[in-house]
């Protein structure tokens, strides 16, 4: 039987990735080899390999003729994806990247002046599917799946209680992006700006904690001089402990809002468009300003989480949990 490869770089890949390769693994029914390079491999270091490794080892797969399918994430600042997907469609290796955020549809393929598409590109819903056309990806090549990352936070929300236990003290999560290490200042702010404006908002109201979940690829620097309000581990587990997740456009916060959690969208003096999902689907509004985020959590109510949220689930197509099993199944039938 002949190999299918799954490669991820970024965290994003890393989450859409790993669950396609649990489902093989628990199948049984193919011949799956997995890679994770760069970030990806310090989420995974049992399936960590370098670089330059895994283009050698694609290499000797296809001399051996021994592989028959490349599934990728699509990666930012790293184009270890594309070298592998380029190599594989010269060898004739049908090739699918999945999709893991609503954002640079067409930008993700661009290597220098050439573009690289796959043969497949799975996005999770319409909505992605309709921003990737407008972007002008091939609509011949998109297959609208769903996001098999979602899939554990979907069980979730189907399964947990709606009750918000609260403490006395607010607690405040900030998922941070590295913005200013991928974009500068272009969109208006930075993660820099944000962490300050959070800080100062603390100070003024008191019964608020805050602490911060810190991208795998944030700048060391940030992370250092924050450090006192670090929060280290699985993000699932500790959105958990509480009870408001701010971010600035992170599917962290739509991971919050299925376990039940007061999501806010946080992109002061923003000069570009709105990309968070969260406010797309109307789970959250966008917040640009200081004095808006000052007042919103002066007088939230954690008790009323988004009530339109199963309405709003209800038109797409990963709100049902599936999309790890669809995403499989169409990866099978091309390895066939």
């Amino acid at each position: 039987m002949k190999e299918i490869i799954l490669l991820c770089h970024d965290p994003g890949g890393f989450d859409v990735i790993n669950p396609v390769y649990k489902y093989f693994v628990a199948n049984g029914k193919e011949n799956v080899n997995y890679y994770c390079v760069g970030p990806a491999a310090k989420l995974n270091p049992l399936n960590g390999q370098k670089q330059e490794s895994v283009i050698k080892l694609l290499n000797q797969k296809i001399e051996k003729n021994s592989l028959s399918l490349l599934v990728t994430g699509t990666s930012w600042g790293n184009d270890i994806e594309l070298q592998a997907i380029e190599l594989c469609k010269q060898s004739g290796i049908v090739t699918v990247a999945i999709l893991d955020y609503w954002s640079s549809y067409y930008s993700r393929f661009q290597a220098d002046e050439r573009t690289i598409f796959p043969d497949y590109y799975i996005v999770m819903d319409d909505i992605a599917q309709s921003e990737a056309v407008n972007e002008e990806v091939p609509k011949n090549i998109i297959k609208v799946l769903g996001h098999p990352g979602l899939d554990q936070f979907i069980k979730y929300y189907k399964g947990m209680s709606k009750k918000n236990d609260k403490g006395d003290k607010r607690k405040i999560l900030f998922l941070s992006q590295p913005i200013s290490l991928v974009y500068g200042d272009m969109y208006g702010y930075t993660e820099h700006k944000v962490i300050n404006d959070l800080i100062s908002i603390m100070d003024i109201l008191p019964h608020y904690e805050l602490a911060i979940k810190f991208h795998p690829k944030e700048d060391p620097t940030l992370i250092k001089n924050y450090a006192f309000l670090e929060e280290k581990g699985d993000l699932s587990d500790l959105i958990k402990n509480f009870d408001i997740i701010i971010g600035m456009a992170t599917i962290g916060l739509l991971h919050a809002a299925l376990m039940g959690k007061v999501v806010i969208s946080y992109q002061p003096n923003i000069l570009k468009p709105d990309g968070c999902i969260t406010n797309k689907l109307g789970i959250s509004s966008l917040i640009n300003n200081y004095e808006k985020l000052h007042d919103v959590l002066k007088f939230i109510d954690l008790d009323n989480t988004t009530s339109n949220l199963d309405k709003i689930l209800n038109q797409f197509i990963w709100s049902d949990g599936e999309s790890t099993h669809r995403v499989c199944q169409f990866l099978s039938f091309l390895n066939k």
